[in-house]
């Protein structure tokens, strides 16, 4: 329900009336759905951009530069922002033409942003006098910003606020500046000289009397970042301490001791996860710990990790990082001053379901470091770029036919092949991937998922490969129907892989696993009801038989659906075994569908019961941890490695 604004979520003035309510997306359209405080909906329009993960910096002004005052009456503040993780703010170097130009012109004192030691924008602020005539409230950013607007050779314009109180305003803006060295070469011919336009930021304080502007160095950021950027700044006014300014990086810890942990060998990734959030939340406890970031209390209420592995060519130690660690958590605060931007809170009081996620790198000897604190996207680096090109050509294939809540796919790369530009064997400008592609289309029933349409079919997607690694979608290929199908296959795909690219059975369980993953994190889905219903149903008939086949046999459907529930059914049926006691029909049923769903980790044995099965399996399970290590038993044991995670959890 709900009308369509023209404006983003930020800018239509309710952030702060439904913080900490959910969203949703669609997989394949533009909106997103906002929950309304009595169960409906509000939808808004959303332009989609990789998740991208961030770090919430400090950067205290003085009142003045070494030189000059910036009026009368200015205080020196403290400018609280988030910007993207891993970049670093600094005082410009003297040695450095760097950023020296126009902005430096026109703000009194300048820091410079920097990511992996390139130049990617600067930051700087100025003081104004506050207006006190009559204007209209959204023309009042033209008093604070009438030098920044009115150049000829240097302008701000396209201002778009996305944070309006009273007192204060952030917006985004697009930077337009006069190429100086061309400026020189066409004297008397203006427009002549090309222009370069730049994304920025910008931010006042009617009561410190000072406003602020990010610049940023050509593309480095998308315009939802730097509108995400822009609706975190904060001003807080500050004890003047010197004449330069200071920068204190809070979530990426950049001035703080390293984040680290021990660990006991062996024990698996939920462990390290959870310690890893306590160790955390616990270094925000504290009187040494600034009353901006300060927490009385904390209550984690879920932990979940995604573990890494290397890419192709790349070896463990390399890696950035191994664990991905999302947090869900509620806080207590101790001051008024409190302000975390990641989370939209601020102030004294209690604050639920907060979300962080951190980054951790597996040292040597059971040591751990939080190597990041961000706010999503962390799991992109163990993806590969090309992967995440398939998934996108396959879904916007889609986009414009489904009439279904919700659109995913699974695919299987069956082969790769590279194309390099003559004479240069070292690089490639084309890929074409072989793959096994599943769409599927459902909607969400009580009941759980209803699919309403999909295709299973080989595909051969080619893409164009710039030099820096972007890939460009030239061709999407599928075959004919009919008696196409087969010679069409064989006529597109190297010979090594017909007999899988025809073979479409091969594959389709784990793909329809996928698929029913992404819609149950896509809708929340609370699989343990659903998956206890599906056992509820094949107990149900026929009452007189002891023969457990007979159930499934009669309820194959069901049963089938048990299957594509994946690791959720097996969660479930673990959590069952491990509470103890299932010696009955439903024991011998969960001993059915486990055996299918673990495969080959299975163990060939009489058992009078499904729990007795259980626990001969988890013990084996143990023992083959202790015998071949944690990261052995996670590559070739996965379904035992979960089990066990949860065996952590439970004891």
């Amino acid at each position: 329900s709900g009308s369509m604004p023209e404006r983003n979520f930020q800018g239509a003035g309710l952030d702060e009336k439904y913080a900490g309510n959910r969203i949703f997306q669609s997989g394949f359209d533009d909106i997103i759905y906002l929950e309304d405080f009595d169960g409906l909906f509000i939808a808004f329009e959303a332009r989609s951009s990789p998740a991208w993960r961030s770090t919430a910096v400090d950067v205290s002004f003085p009142a003045h530069s070494e030189n000059e005052s910036i009026t009368g009456e200015a205080a020196p503040f403290t400018a609280k922002f988030l910007l993207p993780n891993s970049w670093e703010v600094r005082l410009p170097d003297a040695n450095s033409d760097q950023g020296v130009g126009y902005f430096s012109s026109n703000f009194l004192i300048e820091m410079h942003l920097y990511h992996d030691d390139v130049f990617v924008g600067q930051i700087g602020f100025n003081g104004f006098e506050p207006y006190e005539g009559e204007i209209p409230a959204e023309d009042y950013y033209k008093t604070v910003y009438s030098v920044l607007r009115l150049g000829s050779m240097y302008t701000w314009d396209a201002y778009t606020p996305v944070n309006t109180t009273e007192t204060f305003e952030a917006a985004v803006a697009t930077v337009n500046y006069l190429d100086e060295t061309e400026v020189e070469r066409h004297p008397g011919a203006m427009p002549d000289v090309p222009v370069t336009e730049v994304p920025g930021v910008l931010a006042y304080d009617k009561n410190l009397k000072v406003y602020m502007g990010i610049q940023f160095a050509g593309d480095v950021v998308t315009q939802q970042q730097a509108e995400q950027i822009a609706s975190s700044i904060r001003f807080t006014a500050a004890s003047e301490q010197s004449s330069t300014p200071t920068v204190q990086s809070s979530a990426g810890m950049a001035e703080q001791p390293k984040l680290t942990f021990f660990v006991k060998p062996d024990e698996p990734a939920q462990v390290i996860g959870e310690t890893a959030a306590n160790i955390w939340l616990k270094s925000c406890m504290g009187e040494g710990i600034p009353p901006t970031e300060r927490m009385a209390d904390y209550t984690i209420n879920a932990v979940t990790v995604i573990a890494g592995d290397p890419k192709e060519g790349q070896s463990r130690a390399d890696m950035e990082y191994h664990y991905v660690v999302r947090v869900n958590y509620d806080v207590v605060t101790v001051s008024e001053e409190y302000f975390a931007p990641g989370d939209g809170v601020s102030g004294k009081g209690t604050f639920q379901d907060l979300f962080r996620e951190l980054c951790v790198k597996a040292l040597e000897n059971g040591n751990f470091e939080i190597v990041s604190i961000g706010t999503g996207g962390g799991e992109q680096e163990f993806i590969d770029p090309l992967e995440l090109a398939i998934s996108a050509a396959i879904l916007d294939r889609e986009k414009d036919s489904s009439d279904s809540e919700f659109v995913c796919e699974s695919h299987v790369t069956l082969a790769t092949e590279g194309r390099s530009p003559a004479g240069n064997s070292d690089n490639i400008d084309m890929v074409t991937v072989y793959t096994m592609v599943l769409v599927q289309k459902y909607n969400f029933v009580n009941d759980g998922l209803d699919k309403v349409g999909g295709s299973h079919i080989p595909t051969a997607i080619t893409f164009d490969v710039s030099e820096s690694g972007e890939y460009t979608l030239k061709e999407y290929w599928i075959p004919r129907d009919g008696s196409y199908y087969g010679p069409d296959i064989k006529e597109k795909f190297p010979p090594a892989i017909w007999e899988d690219a025809l073979d479409t059975q091969k594959y389709i369980l784990a793909q329809i696993q996928n698929c029913y993953a992404q819609a149950i994190n896509y809708k929340q889905l609370d699989t343990v009801s659903i998956i206890e219903n599906l056992f509820d149903i094949l107990m149900s008939s026929p009452a007189g038989s002891s023969n457990p086949d007979d159930y499934i046999d009669a309820h194959r459907l069901d049963y089938r659906k048990l299957t594509y529930y994946g690791d959720y059914t097996l969660r479930y049926i673990f959590s069952e075994f491990l509470k103890g006691g299932q010696t009955g029909l439903k024991g011998r049923l969960m001993w059915i569908v486990m055996d299918d769903l673990i495969a080959g980790e299975g163990m060939p044995m009489a058992a009078e019961s499904g729990q007795e099965y259980f626990n001969a399996w988890r013990e084996h399970g143990q023992k083959k941890l202790s015998s071949i290590g944690e990261d052995e038993m996670r590559e070739r044991y996965p379904k035992s490695y979960l089990m066990l995670t949860m065996l952590s959890d439970m004891e």
